[in-house]
């Protein structure tokens, strides 16, 4: 199974010892970035892990690997290649996240010995796998009996535990146009913008799940139209809100279903934004 795996070495090269000390409270993390297609999860991973390198912080990153030609029959006919596709994801993420684990010093795996100086940063979540095979079952792309085995795989496959989970929040307006100027993949240049709309509005009503059942992850949600820095990112994880505030946000923020329009969605993201700021500023 291919995974791509990216170590980062530490630098010959010493940091100021104020932000190589602040940083090291994410040793030993497993850190999601998650978000609707194009919405910058892997050029930000890469760059936060090209400045950790810098500063003398030792960092994993595990990219997404779709498999290509299975990507593309699934655009041309999803419900035929809907289930296939959300499964071999599925099956890939839960061995790259043993992987985060045991990069993490959580967990040992397939022999692996555990590392315990790094942060570990993941590139998608299960929470993001299962967000678009809910989307895919929904739209009828998967059946019901299939989905039932889905989540059966998921649920066998787990726990899943992450320490924080970020979600790159984009306007899928400018996700589109990212995706025709900017990714280029001819597996994707077809992806209409309603189908953007309804993964963001989707992942809104995974998040405010996850957040008040309190799935044991810190929550993290950065409005990433104009592309965060890495430096301004790492700030924001280490100011994270706690569990508790996360799920005190969510418990009053509004409630988006399957039938919500788009402006909607934008409204729940906006009260979510709004708190979170509220949060900064404060701390």
């Amino acid at each position: 199974m291919m995974v791509q795996d990216h170590q980062f070495s530490v630098s010959t090269f010493p940091a100021p010892a104020s932000e190589t000390v602040r940083y090291l409270k994410l040793q030993n993390c497993v850190i999601g970035i998650d978000g609707i297609i194009c919405s910058g999860k892997t050029t930000l991973i890469k760059k936060i892990c090209a400045h950790l390198e810098s500063i003398n912080n030792l960092c994993a990153a595990h990219f997404e690997n779709p498999n290509p030609t299975l990507l593309g029959f699934f655009y041309k006919k999803p419900q035929k290649y809907a289930f296939l596709l959300q499964t071999d994801m599925l099956m890939k993420r839960q061995h790259v996240h043993q992987l985060a684990l045991c990069s993490a010093g959580k967990d040992n795996y397939l022999g692996l010995v555990p590392v315990k100086t790094k942060s570990v940063w993941m590139d998608r979540t299960i929470l993001g796998d299962s967000t678009f095979a809910k989307l895919a079952h929904i739209s009828g792309n998967i059946t019901d009996v299939d989905y039932v085995s889905y989540k059966s795989n998921m649920k066998n496959g787990g726990p899943y535990p992450h320490d924080y989970i970020v979600f790159l929040d984009v306007d899928p307006n400018i996700a589109s146009d990212r995706n025709l100027t900017i990714r280029k993949n001819k597996e994707e240049q077809g992806i209409p913008l309603a189908y953007l709309q309804d993964l963001r509005k989707h992942y809104y009503i995974k998040l405010r799940k996850s957040a008040i059942c309190d799935q044991g992850a810190r929550i993290l949600i950065v409005r990433n139209n104009d592309y965060v820095t890495p430096e301004m990112l790492l700030d924001m994880i280490i100011r994270c809100p706690s569990i508790e505030m996360v799920k005190y946000i969510f418990e009053y923020a509004p409630i988006v279903t399957v039938d919500s329009t788009p402006s909607e969605v934008d409204e729940a993201f906006e009260y979510v934004h709004a708190q979170y700021l509220k949060y900064n500023v404060s701390h």
